[in-house]
């Protein structure tokens, strides 16, 4: 599953950014295969989902992604934590890359690695 927390209000143009970018781009959606997408408006207001998500997740500003593997028995594994806007392909590297590389990795590395891996054709 991939969770977006974010503020479709209008009052975060790099939330809307990342919707367009990521949740509507090929290249991403075609790396994402069958995930599923849940997006959560974060407000103020403690009670409500996105709020409780974003400080349970400990996420750091908004737009956040997180890419989360749910068991059967409904147990979640968090595999990737993204913050911030990135366009479409270098999220698409981020997730590609996984916990432990994507953080050691520079963002350029990243970059120019999505740029020469080939696209798989649906």
């Amino acid at each position: 599953m991939l969770l977006l927390l974010g503020d479709r209000s209008g009052h975060c143009s790099w939330c809307e950014a990342s919707v367009e970018a990521i949740l509507e781009s090929p290249e991403f959606n075609r790396l994402a295969g069958g995930f599923h997408a849940l997006m959560l408006d974060v407000d103020d207001d403690p009670h409500k989902p996105g709020r409780v998500m974003f400080d349970t997740m400990d996420a750091k500003g908004l737009p956040t992604f997180s890419l989360m593997a749910i068991s059967q028995d409904g147990h979640i594994n968090e595999l990737v934590k993204i913050n911030g806007y990135y366009p479409g392909f270098e999220y698409a590297a981020k997730v590609a890359a996984g916990p432990s590389r994507a953080a050691t990795r520079s963002r350029s590395d990243r970059l120019e690695e999505a740029r020469r891996r080939p696209v798989a054709k649906a």
